[in-house]
């Protein structure tokens, strides 16, 4: 039910952007979770399952407009596809995401777990900005890494942890 509700989400989105916006913005405010989720995951740049919408690739600004208004939601659900949509953006525009999560982390209202998750392929790909906002997000972290096992296509895999250093709560 889900995926269903999202592409058809995907192909209003591409057909009549404005109208399906206006809609999303009223179910960024409802009672139900998967109500709120619906506009984070049907306006995800790029999704697995799903074709992509132009409009969203190419401006993440109507994307991000949503996820201003979801990012301190009650529900993990909804902050983990606020994350995941980031994740997303990241791909075409990582400055721009960036700089969301340096403002959001700066505002302190919003969840690290949901900023590291957000900024998890930049730093995968050693992103300097990523990095910086996380060390500078984490007050005195370890940061733990290692090459593992090489993928399929060859290349090896970084394996990496934060954690706050022994003694500093």
């Amino acid at each position: 039910r889900g995926r269903r509700s999202g592409l058809a989400l995907r192909s209003a989105t591409d057909h009549h952007l404005d109208l399906t916006m206006m809609s999303l913005r009223e179910w960024v405010r409802s009672d139900d979770e998967h109500v709120r989720r619906l506009p984070s995951e049907g306006t995800r740049p790029h999704l697995p399952w799903g074709p992509n919408v132009d409009a969203l690739l190419n401006d993440p600004v109507l994307g991000i407009s949503l996820l201003e208004k979801l990012r301190r939601d009650p529900s993990e659900t909804v902050r983990r596809s606020v994350a995941n949509h980031l994740n997303d953006i990241a791909r075409r525009h990582p400055d721009r995401v960036v700089e969301i999560c340096r403002r959001w982390s700066n505002e302190g209202d919003t969840e690290p777990s949901m900023i590291r998750h957000a900024l998890r392929s930049l730093v995968k790909k050693g992103d300097p900005g990523a990095l910086a906002l996380l060390v500078l997000a984490a007050s005195l972290i370890r940061v733990a890494a290692r090459w593992g096992k090489t993928r399929a296509r060859g290349r090896p895999r970084l394996r990496w942890a934060l954690a706050p250093i022994s003694g500093t709560g």
